[in-house]
């Protein structure tokens, strides 16, 4: 550990330059103690106000290993069993498939494989007006990707439905229960579970988000209807209070809070991640990936590694413990996207096991570049695959009218300023200005930099009015692609 901390604030200030982002709060535990806590940066890029160890962030999905760890507790007192069917506390919840719906269990909700691919119906949920349940009445209508058990599918929705059965079965929301029985105890003093609870607070980092070409700060993203998979807001100190709880083992001084078995369940490999080949390539001491219950497991140089990292508007976050090694590490950032968190923590790794130097931030650096170059070349086949001259159908008028998709809801098509304007049901503040493409496609660049840009495909009737439309958000909150039927007139009034 001697090198550990050499030149460390000069990494951290190097690789924050690298990627851009305005501010990063970092703790270090090890041996039961917070060794290290320090902030970096701004919390609002050009505007004065430093980042410190107490600095509030949006940590995204590493909400995610609260909620488990709320549902062991529930465990533990006898209130269910893992493998309790859904149905029996979520009589009125479904999946597409009948088979999956009569036998997905809590357990199969937190190790997503549930059938859903990865952040599949995200869209009616993230961010929108519409209240949990019917967020999760209308699961039933996602098709599923594979069959109940047989393959990986991150789903915040079934975070969504274990947070509804902690309610069910404590008779407090989810909030309450998280707030009452883990964050207050352990003393996180600086931890909120949502959005609204930061208008009292001081200290808080502000989201940034590259879109575009530049750099914009964005509001914090409302997560109610997500809040179990993602709403927590912390700060690093507070994050590294949660990983010293974890390392030892559920105990908070003489205090059993947690019994060792809920949280050994929570780390044991339930469904395997496939590794991408460029990571395979890139991280050569990591041999195997899979999701536990809130957290992912990996191993590094033949230590088991429980970590998690969480993304939302504006925002990046890690927080990762090595249990043998008594040592966790947590990484707040107020930029996305950014590659800076893995650099980092692998750089953290490294220099706390005392492994030969790798130059992560050269590395990441050169996969992020990579990846850009082919979102280019991605962008340029579509720019020579317009079709220059070909206009629309119909006149805008054409394609005015209400929609909807039986997944996400209603939509609307209007008319404003000579443009016309997609206004979805579920997100209330969503706006998306269509500039035609061809033929009958638009391009809509929605009003929230994180949805990035759509393409709007119209399909025309029998009536000479546009009939239906499609087209999908950012992969970061959705890869559906959602059709959506006009309706009649009469359906509407």
């Amino acid at each position: 550990m001697t090198k550990f901390w050499k030149g460390l604030e000069e990494t951290v200030e190097s690789m924050q330059t690298a990627w851009g982002v305005p501010g990063l709060s970092l703790a270090i535990v090890k041996g039961g103690e917070i060794a290290y806590a320090r902030g970096f940066g701004l919390r609002e890029r050009d505007k004065p106000g430093e980042v410190d160890e107490h600095t509030v962030f949006a940590v995204g999905s590493c909400t995610k290993a609260f909620t488990a760890t709320a549902v062991g507790m529930l465990v533990q007192e006898g209130k269910l069993a893992w493998d309790d069917l859904v149905i029996q506390y979520l009589p009125d919840f479904q999946l597409f498939d009948p088979v999956a719906t009569r036998e997905i269990s809590v357990r199969d909700l937190l190790c997503h494989r549930c059938g859903l691919a990865t952040f599949a119906g995200d869209f009616m949920g993230y961010g929108s007006s519409y209240p949990r349940r019917e967020v999760l009445r209308r699961v039933r209508f996602i098709p599923p990707a594979f069959h109940l058990r047989s393959a990986f599918g991150y789903s915040n929705l079934m975070y969504l439905a274990a947070g509804q059965i902690i309610s069910h079965l404590s008779g407090l929301s989810w909030e309450d229960f998280v707030r009452t029985r883990l964050i207050e105890p352990l003393g996180m003093q600086r931890t909120a579970t949502g959005v609204d609870e930061l208008s009292g607070m001081t200290n808080v980092a502000q989201p940034h988000a590259f879109a575009r070409g530049e750099l914009l700060q964005v509001p914090y993203a409302k997560l109610d209807a997500h809040a179990a998979s993602g709403a927590i807001n912390s700060s690093a100190y507070d994050m590294a209070l949660w990983l010293r709880f974890q390392l030892a083992d559920g105990r908070l001084g003489k205090t059993q809070l947690v019994d060792p078995t809920v949280l050994d369940e929570t780390r044991l490999p339930h469904t395997l991640i496939p590794l991408e080949p460029e990571m395979r390539r890139l991280v050569r001491r990591r041999h195997f990936s899979a999701y536990g219950l809130g957290w992912g497991l990996s191993d590094y140089a033949g230590r088991l590694v429980a970590s998690h990292t969480g993304g939302v508007d504006g925002m990046l976050s890690l927080a990762a413990f090595l249990p043998e090694e008594q040592l966790g590490f947590v990484i707040l950032t107020n930029r996305l996207p950014s590659s800076l968190h893995n650099a980092l923590f692998y750089h953290l790794l490294d220099a706390a096991l005392d492994l030969p130097y790798t130059d992560w931030q050269a590395e990441f650096l050169a996969l992020d570049d990579r990846k850009t170059a082919a979102a280019a070349e991605a962008r340029r086949k579509l720019e020579a695959g317009r079709q220059a001259g070909r206009g629309p159908s119909l006149p805008l008028e054409g394609y005015l009218g209400a929609y909807t998709n039986p997944i996400y809801g209603g939509l609307s098509v209007v008319l404003e300023n000579d443009q016309l304007l997609l206004q979805p049901g579920g997100h209330p503040g969503l706006k998306g200005p269509l500039e035609h493409w061809h033929a009958d496609t638009f391009l809509c660049a929605w009003s929230s930099p994180s949805y990035e840009e759509s393409f709007v495909h119209f399909a025309i009737g029998l009536d000479g009015k546009a009939s239906s439309l499609r087209f999908k958000v950012a992969e970061f909150i959705d890869p559906l692609e959602y059709v959506f039927e006009r309706q009649p007139v009469e359906a509407r009034a």
